[in-house]
């Protein structure tokens, strides 16, 4: 009987502890929910971009004057929560608007993806950040359905966006020499969560913020 007690409370600790170990978040107190505003320098690129798959609540990114470090990645590692600029794979390629477009680095390479109901895992660690969960306009389902959408009325609009906040993306280990990237508004244009890891090579650069106008 001893035994037996021993044995329960062993089986009992170790459960408790796979537990504790499932409930793990992957922080990011570096990435801020913010753009900066910075003045062009050297060769950065400038671009007008006029997609809104970036946008929260404050259209950010949409019609603004980017500015991008096209050399960063020849001397800097990829780090997550990089909002990046990226060429769109060929297949996906249908008119010039979209052939670039910015979106945001949210696994590495060698890292492990999991999404369920929208929300992102990285290594079975839930990820504990403002791009942790997909969103639509900066609202997760719960906001985006208790407000007034004009532009989602009809009941199949509705069913898309409820598609959408349930993703499920089965485990994906990131290859070597690519990225999982998804975009902060993902319901509009491409990334990961359409055409899989991305290839770095296909990485322009890294966005720096908006230009600064005199």
């Amino acid at each position: 009987m001893k035994n037996f007690l021993i044995f329960l409370t062993t089986v009992i600790t170790l459960l408790i502890i796979v537990g504790c170990s499932n409930n793990e978040a992957l922080t990011d107190s570096k990435t801020k929910n913010e753009i900066q505003t910075t003045e062009k320098k050297g060769d950065n690129l400038e671009v007008f971009y006029q997609m809104n798959n970036m946008v929260g609540r404050k259209d950010e990114y949409y019609s603004k004057n980017i500015l991008i470090d096209s050399n960063y990645y020849k001397s800097n590692p990829f780090n997550r929560g990089d909002v990046i600029y990226f060429n769109v794979p060929n297949d996906l390629e249908k008119i010039e608007s979209i052939k670039k477009q910015i979106t945001r680095v949210v696994a590495l390479e060698g890292e492990k993806v999991t999404i369920k109901k929208g929300q992102v895992y990285i290594n079975d660690m839930k990820l504990d950040s403002f791009y942790g969960q997909l969103r639509a306009g900066g609202m997760n389902e719960e906001e985006f359905f208790s407000k007034e959408i004009d532009a989602c009325k009809e009941e199949v609009c509705k069913d898309g966006y409820r598609e959408f906040f349930s993703t499920y993306v089965k485990d994906l280990v990131i290859p070597k020499g690519s990225i999982f990237v998804i975009s902060d508004n993902s319901t509009r244009g491409y990334d990961s969560l359409t055409f899989g890891p991305l290839p770095v090579d296909q990485v322009i650069g890294r966005v720096l913020g908006y230009k600064k106008e005199k």
